[in-house]
């Protein structure tokens, strides 16, 4: 087992973007007592595409599968006290997760790839004292032109397309293949070996089912268009990760402020933040014994 300070892209974004989230996320363990429904929109998609991808069959019973396995999970989130916000009601949202399903069964179906890993959690230690971590939701792989092409995929529901642009250099992606090109993963995975590898996003975009409108285009499945990262990328998301951690540990670090390069965008922590006081809508995360 690696021994060190383990830090995940989230914790190294939040140390430069809101010193006060990665305290209340990473130190005190905070989370919110229900989920907004986006965030168990996306929890529900990740589950029931791990299924489909787990059993590697796309034949309709395991669609089916799927989608029972996304409704029981959103139905449970719905219990438990959570409510409709922003543009979408949580049917609006139900319906969503089922099309999208569908239209990423019906992709899946034609290609001719090989599932290496599903919900993959990796590390690698970047230097004494301190291990990166990630959770990589799927890696495949198909052969082109001869060459063994391995890609790794985030799972995304987002409410518009990312540009190419953000894709191509997006840090989270970049942590991923420093992942996959660890002693961990080749140890794994053996068809790493003379591999190349990409990244990219599958995307969910969330939009309103059912609109009348002409020009709606309802709910899309955007599949991976995979991406390399350069040496200098790497070198990069390294020291970025370093100077991360070392801010992290930086006395009073705790005690920063609302955020150092973005303005504060009222997450779930903002009453505690603003008032110094815990609101009975969160709850920290029991630690595993």
């Amino acid at each position: 087992m690696k021994q060190g300070h383990r830090i995940s892209w989230s914790e190294a974004s939040s140390a430069f973007t809101c010193p006060k989230k990665a305290e209340y996320s990473y130190d005190a363990g905070l989370r919110p007592v229900v989920a907004a429904p986006a965030l168990e929109y996306g929890t529900a998609i990740h589950e029931a595409l791990a299924h489909m991808l787990i059993e590697d069959s796309w034949s309709d019973d395991c669609l089916a599968e799927a989608k029972h396995a996304f409704t029981a999970i959103f139905r449970e989130a719905r219990e438990k006290g959570m409510e409709a916000s922003g543009r979408y009601s949580l049917e609006d949202l139900e319906k969503m997760g089922l099309i999208h399903l569908e239209q990423f069964h019906a992709w899946a179906k034609g290609l001719q790839v090989r599932t290496l890993g599903v919900e993959l959690y990796l590390t690698r230690r970047i230097e004494k004292g301190l291990v990166y971590s990630g959770q990589i939701d799927w890696v495949y792989s198909y052969r082109q032109w001869g060459r063994r092409i391995v890609v790794i995929v985030d799972h995304k529901t987002p409410a518009r397309a990312y540009s190419d642009a953000f894709i191509a250099n997006d840090g989270q992606l970049t942590g991923y293949q420093f992942l996959m090109e660890g002693d961990e993963a080749k140890e794994r995975i053996p068809e790493l070996e003379g591999a190349t590898l990409m990244v990219g996003y599958n995307q969910f975009i969330k939009r309103k089912p059912g609109s009348t409108r002409a020009n709606a285009k309802g709910p899309e499945h955007v599949p991976p268009s995979p991406v390399s990262r350069s040496v200098e990328q790497m070198e990069e998301f390294i020291t970025f990760v370093k100077a991360a951690n070392q801010l992290r540990r930086m006395p009073g670090f705790r005690f920063a402020g609302h955020g150092f390069a973005a303005h504060c965008d009222m997450c779930d922590f903002r009453e505690l933040c603003i008032t110094g006081e815990m609101p009975d809508t969160l709850v920290a995360k029991q630690k595993a014994a």
